[in-house]
């Protein structure tokens, strides 16, 4: 689904970003600290056992979460920095995709 580097990423990455600026038209940015919320939905691949219930391969959530963090600066917030509390998940789900829920960060 996504590489460190190349076409995947960055076509991957315009697909969030069109997202987004769908989400938030006529909408300012969100300024101040964020909480970043985000289930990443993978495909289960055929030859996993079942009883193999979380995706423990690649790609990396880390990776994953950083290229959100970037899809989304400028169009849902200034900067990516704002981000203060981060959640996020990898799961198998019918069809491929990513949840993302971005809110102010009121947590102590």
């Amino acid at each position: 689904m996504i590489a460190d580097h190349g076409g995947k990423l960055r076509r991957w990455r315009r697909t969030v970003e069109l997202f987004a600026r769908r989400a938030m038209a006529r909408r300012t940015l969100i300024c101040g600290p964020l909480r970043l919320v985000v289930i990443f939905w993978l495909p289960r691949p055929k030859s996993l056992p079942r009883k193999i219930q979380k995706p423990e391969r690649k790609p990396d959530l880390d990776k994953l979460l950083r290229a959100i963090g970037d899809a989304l600066e400028g169009i849902v917030y200034p900067r990516d920095a704002q981000i203060t509390t981060v959640l996020g998940r990898k799961r198998f789900g019918d069809s491929p995709r990513v949840e993302i829920s971005i809110g102010p960060d009121q947590e102590p």
